[in-house]
């Protein structure tokens, strides 16, 4: 896994804690892309915020904590790659993010 990788990774696990998560797994399978999943089970997202979670500036924590600005550049780092990044939450049980990447920039 490249560094731009790494951070994306970094990114979505300190989300994950950020969500109160007691466990996060990461997994990275290989196909014709590289799929990473990010699993965790903290507090969700809500269906009305998934609309918005990759928006700049969109946050749902506290502006002292957050500016809105870490989802937003891991899904334009992804998509500028040749990548896709998509996501799977419920409130109350946790979420999944699904990072797919071009095999050559694993």
């Amino acid at each position: 896994m490249d560094k731009l990788s790494r951070e994306e990774v970094k990114e979505l696990v300190e989300n994950a804690i950020d969500a109160q998560a007691n466990a996060i797994t990461v997994e990275v399978k290989d196909g014709g892309k590289e799929l990473i999943r990010i699993t965790d089970n903290g507090t969700g997202i809500a269906k009305e915020d998934m609309v918005n979670i990759f928006t700049p500036f969109f946050t749902s924590k506290p502006m002292t904590k957050s500016w809105g600005m870490g989802l937003s550049l891991t899904h334009k780092i992804i998509t500028d790659s040749g990548g896709k990044i998509d996501v799977e939450s419920e409130v109350g049980k946790g979420t999944v993010f699904h990072v797919y990447l071009p095999v050559s920039r694993i």
